[in-house]
């Protein structure tokens, strides 16, 4: 069973992609950023905005393999 998670170094913007995400949303979609980065332009873009600043998942050593093996 894999175990996950949470960098303590990196964080990604991340979007709902859907017919209604619009174009600077999609584009900043799946961006990564250290954790101390500043980022000028920070969710919500707008009004609507679904978008978020979330830490990128991390599988934690040994637990994406059989026994820690293979």
């Amino acid at each position: 069973m894999v175990s996950l998670g949470q960098s303590a170094k990196w964080k990604t913007w991340n979007a709902i992609m859907d017919a209604h995400t619009c174009v600077p949303c999609r584009i900043r979609n799946g961006k990564i950023y250290e954790i101390l980065e500043l980022i000028l332009e920070e969710p919500p873009l707008h009004i609507q905005c679904r978008c978020r600043i979330i830490f990128v998942e991390t599988i934690i050593a040994g637990s994406a393999t059989n026994n820690g093996h293979d």
